[in-house]
């Protein structure tokens, strides 16, 4: 899962139009799979990963199989289409919040050319 979530961050961080998104985004992401808890944090137009939630509160926990996470990470679906499957759950977080993290997901999917 670490591998997926490394990735993810270095896509979000090489493409402009998701930076405009997460520019003034302060949030805290939980992803939770059996293996282990790791954090995102969305501050400051960046994502940082901590695999300790070190001083904040997280806002949204995502708990699933790690392959149902990477495949989120990826862009292999939406977030509330992955909801509707039953391939991962989320706890405390608002629907707006819910909307940004599936927008940010899915942009920054690796497109081959």
């Amino acid at each position: 899962m670490r591998e997926s979530i490394e990735l993810f961050a270095n896509e979000v961080g090489g493409k402009a139009h998701i930076l405009q998104l997460i520019k003034k985004l302060d949030l805290c992401l939980k992803l939770e799979s059996e293996k282990e808890e790791v954090y995102l944090v969305f501050k400051g137009g960046r994502v940082e990963l901590l695999t300790s939630n070190l001083n904040s509160q997280f806002q949204i926990t995502i708990k699933g199989s790690e392959a149902s996470i990477a495949g989120l990470l990826k862009g292999e679906f939406k977030l509330r289409q992955g909801l509707r499957w039953g391939y991962y759950t989320v706890e405390d977080g608002r629907f707006r919040d819910l909307l940004v993290l599936e927008s940010i997901f899915y942009l920054a999917r690796p497109i081959s050319a």
